[in-house]
């Protein structure tokens, strides 16, 4: 019950000191706090952002050839690895209806949105996909960093052909003479009894062919741009059937 007109003065203004509560780190008795969520993100909208920057990351890795040779490798005298548009998806383990693709370049051009993905359909995903999205942001800068390399790399059921790490986490590479990114694991995957780390590697540039998408097509692959030469005529052929 107030007594009297200086009780209605705020402390700050009274000159009093308020009390405090010895649990409350100093917090006044009898404050009320109010705990708001204003600026924070939910874990789909952190995916998201770090897909978007992934993805510009990514792409200035298309249009390179990364010739990889060591004097120490036993089953090829040399790797050479080249980055895909499509290879970009199963990196960020999101599952999705968009093809690969699709995927990548509305991640490049933006307009990738929440409802075009998803992260959290069980515990297991939602785990894979924190452990990938926190590497892919700079993922475009791999090749610069210092590097250890295995060939026929075994992690759990990922089999790789081959595999880079710079210790915070390893890409593992597969296919035939030339070998494409098939995987992102978490941390350094490689066995030390088998890890090399004397090799050179040679980034070399390939023919692009810059696409300029008019009439008809252009409404049906707004976002298409900047194709590998060997996927302009599938992708030119397919929106043109």
């Amino acid at each position: 019950m107030v007594s009297s007109r200086r009780d209605l003065i705020p402390l700050r203004q009274s000159g009093q000191r308020p009390k405090t509560c010895p649990l409350s780190g100093g917090a006044p008795k009898n404050a009320i706090f109010l705990f708001l969520a204003i600026g924070t993100k939910s874990f789909k909208e952190n995916v998201l952002d770090s897909i978007l920057t992934g993805a510009k990351s990514y792409q200035s890795l298309l249009g390179f050839d990364f010739v990889v040779k060591s004097d120490a490798f036993r089953f090829r005298s040399e790797y050479v690895i080249r980055f895909h548009a499509d290879n970009f998806l199963h990196l960020t383990g999101v599952g999705t209806s968009l093809s690969p693709k699709e995927f990548f370049f509305k991640a490049v051009d933006g307009s990738l949105s929440l409802d075009d993905f998803d992260c959290e359909a069980t515990p297991q995903r939602k785990g894979t996909v924190r452990l990938k999205v926190r590497n892919i942001r700079n993922i475009g800068a791999f090749f610069d960093r210092a590097l250890a390399v295995q060939e026929k790399l075994v992690s759990g059921r990922v089999i790789c052909l081959f595999a880079a790490t710079d210790g915070t986490f390893t890409l593992g590479f597969t296919g035939g003479k030339m070998v494409n990114p098939m995987s992102l694991l978490n941390k350094n995957k490689t066995d030390p009894a088998l890890a090399i780390l004397d090799f050179v590697i040679e980034k070399k540039s390939v023919d692009i062919v810059y696409l300029s998408i008019m009439g008809p097509i252009k409404e049906n692959a707004p976002s298409i741009e900047n194709f590998m030469c060997h996927e302009v005529l599938d992708t030119f052929e397919s929106f043109s059937q």
